[in-house]
């Protein structure tokens, strides 16, 4: 369903022609979740190797 909604847009032409720009946009809003998944199950692991 996405891929027939998308269709015809920008962000399905090949990378060349688009260029990076929507993607790295993409990337930075999504650091502060990667990051807090990642602090969180780093946690967990010390948590479960300190007992």
């Amino acid at each position: 369903m996405i891929v027939t909604w998308l269709g015809g847009s920008v962000l399905m032409l090949d990378e060349n022609v688009v260029g990076w720009g929507a993607k790295d946009a993409y990337s930075l809003r999504c650091i502060p979740q990667v990051h807090g998944a990642s602090w969180q199950a780093l946690d967990y692991v010390k948590e479960k190797i300190g007992n």
